[in-house]
């Protein structure tokens, strides 16, 4: 089903016209139905459902890279699985970086920046940003890589079947959940509140009947890369 599809059923499941309620209306409330169920699938069946590969560039005496943000536009990192780097041009495999806390040491940033071992190195999250301890010596393309639970962007009306919940095709089948998760929203702008009750238990015995089914899958992530993201610092 396409996004419009979806919206399409919506209105049909309550009887409602474009003109009751409008594609930009009924957009807002696909995005909200989109967002529980990846929510739900996440935290209650396999964040590996969304799971991703980001690679960025090593950036000489940085320590500081920040994270891929999500919004309504762009997939963002959710939860850091697993942190990488190439030390140098001669490296063959990637080195993977462990967590870890400056609180935990006893010497300065500076210090740990520029002195602790490569066979010590780890990484440390702040905010939204991922320091690297020691940090890179030299400027190298896509030797930062890193593995994340992506939060997904929202949809669009021109979206088709593919980018609902992309490359994962074991829930294509249910994108008519999305439909009765929609249907509250459009009985309460239309004051029908004894059918939003309703509409919102049958959202959930339909959710749980879909993370039932998810269950049963194999635990082997797919591996989809997005694009490189940029360099900050502050």
């Amino acid at each position: 089903m396409t996004v419009q599809n979806i919206i399409d059923l919506a209105r049909t499941l309550t009887h409602t016209t474009a003109s009751q309620v409008t594609d930009e209306q009924a957009l807002v409330y696909l995005n909200i139905a989109y967002h529980d169920l990846e929510n739900s699938i996440t935290t209650d069946i396999n964040e590996d459902f969304f799971w991703d590969i980001f690679t960025t560039d090593t950036i000489a005496n940085q320590n500081e890279y920040v994270l891929p943000v999500a919004s309504a536009t762009t997939n963002g990192v959710r939860k850091i699985t697993s942190w990488e780097i190439k030390w140098t041009e001669d490296d063959i495999n990637y080195s993977k970086i462990t967590s870890d806390s400056t609180s935990n040491y006893s010497n300065g940033l500076d210090y740990l920046k520029e002195n602790i071992d490569r066979q010590k190195a780890f990484y440390e999250l702040k905010e939204w940003s991922l320091f690297i301890y020691p940090e890179p010596d030299t400027t190298i393309t896509n030797w930062l890589k890193l593995e994340a639970i992506v939060a997904l962007k929202d949809l669009t009306l021109s979206d088709t079947e593919a980018d609902i919940f992309p490359n994962q095709s074991t829930i294509r089948q249910f994108h008519h959940v999305l439909a009765i998760w929609m249907k509250p929203y459009i009985y309460s702008s239309q004051r029908e509140f004894q059918e939003k009750d309703n509409a919102s238990q049958e959202y959930g015995i339909e959710k749980q009947k879909v993370l039932k089914y998810l269950e049963d899958r194999n635990n082997t992530p797919v591996e989809w890369y997005m694009p490189i993201w940029t360099n900050l610092m502050y």
